[in-house]
């Protein structure tokens, strides 16, 4: 009995189904059909029926970015992996997010995060290890030019 009242069943879970069958369905209309406003629509529809489903907020989030919308962006990446940590990519985005803004320091915090969640995230180690990289090259760059303007000429 106890064998029979604790099998997990998906039945038991439909609004989750239903709401990965809104995402996917939300993927459809925005990468093949390009229509931003349906796939907005079904997106939101699967947060009403599962609002804990973090790959739901990773959509949106990625929806949100392409139409330019950077903070709303950077809230529903971190509600998705406060939900869900299984969908740590959430930190190498705002991390790639931030390498686009310049924010080096906060780019290899969020890329640390995503390792420590997920340790065997080839992407997450390739990113952190770039800009591990990229910030040593800016820091010699800006090494050699303060040296070359102190220079006597």
């Amino acid at each position: 009995m106890a064998l029979l009242v604790n099998w997990p069943h998906s039945l038991l879970n439909s609004n989750r189904d239903l709401a990965r069958a809104h995402t996917y369905l939300a993927k459809y209309k925005w990468k093949i059909q390009a229509d931003l406003p349906a796939a907005s629509r079904e997106l939101e529809h699967a947060l009403v029926l599962d609002p804990h489903l973090g790959e739901t907020y990773m959509h949106l989030a990625q929806l949100h970015l392409e139409q330019g919308q950077v903070d709303e962006t950077f809230n529903l990446w971190r509600k998705a992996v406060q939900l869900d940590p299984h969908v740590s990519a959430a930190h190498r985005n705002v991390g790639n997010l931030y390498i686009q803004m310049g924010m080096w320091e906060e780019a290899i915090q969020e890329y640390r995060e995503e390792i420590r969640m997920s340790p065997y995230s080839i992407k997450a180690h390739e990113a952190l290890s770039k800009a591990l990289q990229d910030t040593e090259r800016l820091q010699g760059d800006a090494l050699d030019s303060r040296s070359r303007s102190s220079e006597p000429k």
